[in-house]
């Protein structure tokens, strides 16, 4: 499996249901379960209050596992204003979605929390989760679905 470590406060929104895209700059074709880590970086967080985003998320946990997305597709965003580019019917939801800047949009799904978060290192890019995953940490942990929560 892979996993992908995300700026907080976005992984923590990906978490909670409410950001259902992760925006790339490149395309995926790739669909399937992906674990969300939390990154280091205080980028967004100390820029926040300037994005008009909406109140940062109680719980922010950075350098955590969080749990995993499955990803079900991807869609390009194209031009300065967000257009979509060739979008299905199933996806103009993004027109409205405060959390889609693209160019590249992850479509996320089925969301699953770990009942215990915990630390590791994440990596660049799309990284192997094989250590993790083998890891006690992991093991002796339970994902949850996102309405179970």
């Amino acid at each position: 499996m892979k996993a992908l470590t995300i700026h907080e406060p976005f992984a923590t929104l990906i978490m909670e249901g409410k950001k259902r895209v992760e925006n790339r700059g490149w395309f995926t074709g790739s669909t399937g379960d992906l674990i969300i880590h939390a990154g280091s970086s205080n980028r967004f967080l100390n820029e926040w209050d300037s994005l008009n985003l909406g109140p940062l998320p109680e719980n922010i946990q950075q350098r955590m596992v969080l749990g995993i997305v499955k990803v079900i597709g991807c869609v390009q965003f194209t031009g300065e204003q967000g257009q979509l580019m060739n979008v299905e019917p199933e996806h103009e939801w993004l027109n409205s979605h405060p959390y889609a800047f693209g160019p590249f949009c992850w479509i996320l799904d089925e969301v699953r929390v770990l009942e215990r978060p915990f630390r590791w290192r994440g990596q660049q890019k799309l990284w192997d989760a094989t250590e993790l995953m083998e890891s006690d940490a992991w093991k002796n942990n339970r994902l949850i679905p996102l309405g179970d929560v």
